[in-house]
């Protein structure tokens, strides 16, 4: 009796731990991402104009930087020999990050996803100009450095 009931015991056991890990393997934001791709594109009254595949390479690029503690900095690399760091805080709400840089009262929304190693934003920009409707949509893909 002792016998069936240590091993159904361990059993038991056995499942609720197997199971436990899988509960908290959801990727984590905090570490540096390095763009490898940015497309925009461009509406009109919502007629798109179009999409544009941005240049990153080696002389065009942006390194992102989460930190545990909610900060970050923005490393950016353009191709006239500019390059910039700027720091900021961060916060994250269900799958939109707000990004609050340095001296700046704007604060940034963006929607994400994110895996172990890519996580992919999407930025819109919206207003009304001359009674004609601008939407901006900019979705930039960065890979875990």
């Amino acid at each position: 009796m002792k016998t069936i009931f240590l091993t159904a015991l361990v059993v038991v056991g056995t499942l609720f731990t197997s199971c436990s890990k899988d509960d908290n393997d959801s990727p984590s934001i905090v570490g540096s991402w390095k763009t490898s791709s940015s497309i925009s594109e461009e509406f009109k009254d919502g007629v798109s104009q179009g999409k544009e595949s941005n240049s990153i390479d080696a002389n065009n690029y942006e390194i992102f930087t989460f930190n545990n503690d909610n900060t970050f900095s923005d490393y950016e690399v353009s191709s006239n020999d500019f390059s910039s760091t700027d720091p900021g805080t961060y916060t994250i709400k269900d799958n939109i990050i707000s990004l609050k840089y340095s001296g700046d009262t704007d604060i940034d929304s963006l929607s994400f996803t994110l895996t172990k190693d890519t996580l992919v934003t999407t930025f819109i920009e919206e207003y009304t100009s001359d009674g004609i409707a601008y939407k901006y949509v900019t979705i930039v893909t960065y890979i875990r450095q």
